[in-house]
């Protein structure tokens, strides 16, 4: 290809270039020998030569020249000026040769910043580098790029690339530019951070830190801190501590938003989208900061490029799973659309999928509003397949071609199998364009176990709780003020020496503060400013815990106090933790609101195993009819507890509770922290709550506690199927009165002595004191070991010998005071599950009740000591006490000796003959009852029958393939053709015995249920 340019020359003198007389300049290119004559060393002469032909005809060659000798004359014609040949070899080579420059990229890059002109092959490097960073910063030296081409990078809001990243190169060629730095900036001095402050004056501005996860921030920003303006760390710590917080730095930058291959949405209806799929609620207080882009969306499909067809759907989005659909509605701005977390399969007729949703938006001038979400409520009737349909959710959004080789004709929006209506009309819509885009996702599976049980029953009630773990804090920084009254309240005004002296008045109280227990901004607003009063160790530690969600404390930890929490199993922690599921609130993401408790309800107590007893009739009494429960199952000699949360009620005159949120779980808990989270929500909501006389708290299938008698306790405990009973290893409360005793335990002083008799092998088994103590006995069998406990009164032994023997602990039997004793006694027979179990840190008494409780304590162990308290030691008081309440409830009782199984529902299956016998015929057995529900009315319908299973296909009167449920000639249901709706519903009394409508004649269908029954197996 030849090329002229006239724009900018008068005239063409090609044919005088060869004129060899008339010439007044000499022109020497290249170096020796190979030399013409002029000063351009820098140009090869072949180069040259292009460049006069040019100059003197404005004609340029191309076609002849291979694409490095183009690049050749790009770079001479740049160092001559030619700026109309610079722009028009710029544009050939990135229209032309695109592949030619991705390959050789790092000659490209550098040889275009070597120059101020060559802005549009320096575009073209920043873009490649903005979509492909990775692969450019593992082939080129990116600690060799100009400062220039570092900036233009940074700079681009669809950098292709996490935050993080970036500010790990950037800091790797700042490094690069100081080489007498170490990477470990823990080593630098102040002039160290200074130098490179310096050199990354250009660079900081541009790193998006409002955009990284809090994990992040601490880990890879926060050594660096230094680096940062001292009012841009402060305004980012509280940023990641404080959700509620805006970034107050008026630079702010937004984070990067990637690339969108889409013509319908953009980035903020992605990620709207996204908060959807990941359960963010916009409204609730842990809602996100700025854009939520946590997932690539990659086309699939555009209907305007590959077409509307069914055909090319299921050509292009069969078998990939967790799609997203936007439908753009022809002549609105309306955006219809709806999620698939599995995959479309033309197979079937029916997708299965709990987390499905659909939703509308209208999107105008970038604006987003009308926005509706519905979740799936008929999980079996999630999806529509089939060859005909598009992507189709249920029958709430349609999208249907009459061939599957056709354009869509048959869209429409209805309220079936979802949960709320996304259009106001039903009414057929026209598709404008649509996109079919996949996305990343995970999910948690539930684990299977075996268990024996302690359990309690929450219910949790929306309340307004005060931070009472914050004034903790705040009455000892007041108290320690009191004891210096020449230091403001402002911790900004005092010296080193100052908080040195607070440091001196405090020694004593800040180990015992939780500090571990407060919510992130509490830390940040409260705390913080005071750090100068912690160790080093201690602060640093606390900011890892509330920035990194997934860190433990490591060093000495004490669990959060329990407040009101009336619970022996769990602790604000755990409720935390709980509560965020029962909000659905997502706890998998790096953000520091996730580590502060999250406490909306209020948890009372309702029923607790070892204080109201393990039978299912005490289970119904105490919690029949109560909604919102939430039980916790202490699974025996082990760390774990397991439990449900059931959002209805429970109730024994039915089989089943259908619910779509309720959910099982499984954690472990050991000193105050808990770990190995996880979730499974119900799948089968029909199945969702298992109701029985015979059995306690049951969720579907999943986990169970029932009972041979609703009288007697829970002897099958299980979980997917897995049994076993519950035990204390072994019970031995029968020979504890046993002659075969070889053991004698002398327990008490006089005159208050009791002789108690025992077994050493299981004394040995359960107490490491008491193994200890028989080690150094005579080990002949035939001399009885005799032991002394005289430190110990009788009665409270007697108790620590019933728990000994068969796990046995009667807490309703004892007062508070007695409770303390068998406290003191299992910690110095170091009994230690007794111990955790008995431990005060749910104290739940008025201050005033538990010091006097310990003041009656101590002055009964020392009778000598008068009451006045002038005269005691530190060590005649503890302060360890439970106070347990009783509950009242109620029995009530139905009829039900039969099992109601769903068979087919209208509204979720549909309302042909045709989809009646293919869910009705050749049922187990023959028996079923039908309730049909007739439209604008309160009136239901239906009929028993014995003999359902001899519905067939062939012309018989009362059972033909147009007939749904009929009964003779009285009550029947039947269609003009059976993949058609019923439209002939009739009533007449004929050959049944009494009339059960006043009105004879047609009535329609609202919806209707036929159920099979059977008797109920216990």
């Amino acid at each position: 290809m030849s090329t002229q340019f006239f724009s900018n020359l008068s005239r063409n003198y090609i044919e005088i270039l060869e004129d060899s007389e008339y010439y007044d300049v000499t022109i020497e290119v290249g170096k020796d020998p190979n030399t013409k004559i002029f000063q351009l060393p820098n140009i090869l002469p072949e180069i040259f030569q292009i460049i006069l032909k040019y100059i003197y005809g404005g004609i340029l060659s191309l076609n002849e020249q291979n694409i490095s000798d183009i690049l050749k004359v790009l770079v001479a014609a740049d160092e001559l000026l030619l700026h109309e040949l610079v722009d028009h070899l710029q544009t050939y080579l990135i229209e032309n040769e695109t592949d030619w420059l991705k390959s050789n990229f790092e000659l490209i890059h550098r040889t275009s910043f070597q120059s101020n002109h060559l802005l549009e092959l320096q575009k073209f490097c920043t873009n490649f580098m903005s979509e492909s960073p990775d692969k450019i910063f593992e082939s080129l030296d990116f600690t060799s790029i100009p400062e220039k081409s570092l900036i233009m990078l940074l700079e681009r809001d669809d950098l292709q690339m996490n935050e993080i990243k970036i500010w790990e190169h950037v800091l790797e060629w700042g490094l690069a530019k100081n080489s007498t730095l170490v990477p470990d900036p823990s080593t630098w001095t102040n002039d160290d951070f200074k130098t490179m402050k310096n050199t990354l004056r250009c660079c900081l501005p541009l790193i998006r830190f409002y955009s990284l996860s809090s994990n992040d921030f601490l880990k890879k920003v926060h050594p660096y801190k230094k680096l940062l303006k001292p009012e841009l760390y402060e305004d980012l710590l509280k940023y990641y501590l404080d959700f509620k917080s805006k970034p107050s730095n008026s630079n702010y930058l937004p984070p990067r938003y990637g690339k969108l291959d889409s013509k319908i949405i953009d980035m903020k209806i992605a990620s709207l989208v996204s908060k959807w799929i990941d359960k963010i609620n916009e409204n609730c207080k842990c809602a996100l900061n700025g854009l939520y882009l946590p997932y690539e969306f990659k086309l699939l499909l555009r209907g305007s490029r590959d077409g509307l067809s069914p055909n090319r759907f299921h050509s292009l989005c069969e078998n990939v799973p967790k799609t997203i659909t936007f439908i753009k509605v022809k002549g609105t701005d309306e955006i219809l659309g709806g999620y698939n977390p599995i995959i479309w399969e033309i197979s079937k007729n029916w997708g299965e999928a709990r987390d499905c949703f659909i939703f509308s938006l209208k999107n105008k001038n970038d604006i987003i509003k009308d926005e509706k979400i519905s979740y799936v409520k008929e999980i079996d009737s999630a999806l529509n397949y089939g060859k005909n349909y598009g992507p189709s959710f249920g029958k709430d959004l349609v999208i249907y071609g009459s061939s599957d080789y056709k354009d869509y004709d048959d869209n429409c929006c209805k309220l079936v199998y979802y949960e709320e209506k996304i259009r106001d009309t039903d009414n057929k819509f026209s598709i404008e364009d649509y996109e079919k885009l996949s996305q990343n996702h995970t999910e948690i599976l539930v684990a299977n176990t075996m268990y024996n049980i302690e359990f309690e029953a929450e219910q949790n009630l929306k309340s307004q709780m005060d931070d009472l773990r914050m004034k903790e804090i705040e009455h000892v920084l007041k108290w320690g003020l009191a004891q210096n009254p020449t230091l403001t309240p402002d911790p900004i005004t005092w010296t080193d020496d100052d908080f040195k002296t607070m440091e001196n008045s405090l020694q004593y109280c800040l180990p015992l503060i939780r500090f571990y227990s407060l919510s992130s901004k509490n830390f940040l607003e409260k705390v913080r400013p005071y750090k100068k009063l912690l160790k080093h160790q201690l602060y640093e530690d606390l900011l890892k815990y509330y920035l990194d969600f997934e860190s433990v404390p490591s060093i000495n930890f004490s669990p959060p106090r329990n407040g009101k929490l009336d619970s022996k199993i769990i602790n604000l922690n755990i409720i935390s933790l709980v509560s965020k599921w029962v909000d659905k609130i997502d706890i998998s993401s790096n953000f520091a609101y996730q580590r502060e408790l999250y406490l909306p309800y209020e948890f009372k107590l309702l029923l607790r195993g070892s204080r109201d007893g393990f039978t299912p009739d005490k289970f119904h009494s105490l919690c029949d009819d109560i909604p919102k429960t939430v039980t916790f199952i202490k699974v025996k000699g082990t760390d774990e507890i397991l439990g449900g949360y059931n959002p209805i009620i429970w109730v024994t005159n039915k089989n089943w509770g259908e619910t779509k949120d309720s959910f099982i779980f499984s954690f472990k808990y050991k000193n105050g922290l808990f770990k190995d989270g996880i979730i499974s929500n119900v799948k089968k909501i029909n199945y969702a709550l298992n109701y029985s006389q015979l059995r306690g708290p049951s969720f579907g299938w999943d986990l169970i506690l029932r009972s041979s008698n609703r009288i007697e306790d829970y002897d099958e405990i299980y979980s997917k199927q897995r049994i076993c009973l519950p035990n204390f290893f072994q019970n031995y409360i029968e020979i504890l009165d046993d002659e075969t005793y070889d053991v004698t335990i002398e327990v008490g002083e006089d005159p208050n002595v009791k002789i108690f008799h025992a077994h050493t092998i299981i004394l040995c088994h359960r107490s490491p004191y008491l193994r200890r103590v028989l080690a150094k006995k005579n080990n002949d069998d035939s001399i009885l070991s005799h032991i002394k406990l005289p430190n110990i009164l009788p009665e409270t032994f007697q108790i620590i010998l019933k728990y000994i023997y068969g796990g046995i602990l009667s807490l309703n039997e004892q007062d508070n005071l007695e409770m303390l004793k068998v406290l003191i006694v299992a910690n110095e027979l170091l009994l230690n599950e007794l111990v955790d179990y008995l431990q005060p840190d749910d104290l739940r008494m008025k201050e005033i009740e538990v010091w006097e409780h310990v003041l009656k304590w101590g002055l009964a162990q020392n009778p000598m000591l008068t009451p006045d308290p002038i005269t005691w030691t530190d060590d005649d008081f503890k302060k360890n006490l439970i106070i347990i309440a009783n509950l009242l409830a109620y029995i009530r009782e139905l009829y039900l000796p039969y099992e109601f199984k769903l068979l087919i529902r209208g509204s979720r299956d549909g309302f042909t003959p045709k989809r009646f016998h293919s869910l009705c015929n050749n049922i187990i057995n023959n028996r079923s009852v039908t309730f049909i529900k007739v439209k604008g009315t309160d009136e239901i319908l239906g009929g028993y029958t014995w003999i359902i299973s001899n519905y067939r296909y062939y012309n018989n009167y009362y059972y033909g393939e147009n007939n749904g449920p009929r009964f003779c000639n009285d009550l029947y249901l039947r269609a003009s053709d059976p993949n058609n709706d019923y439209d002939y519903n009739y009533y007449q009394q004929s050959d049944y015995e009494k009339k059960i409508r006043d009105i004879g004649g047609q009535f329609q269908i609202e919806d209707y249920e036929i159920f099979q029954i059977d008797n109920i197996k216990f």
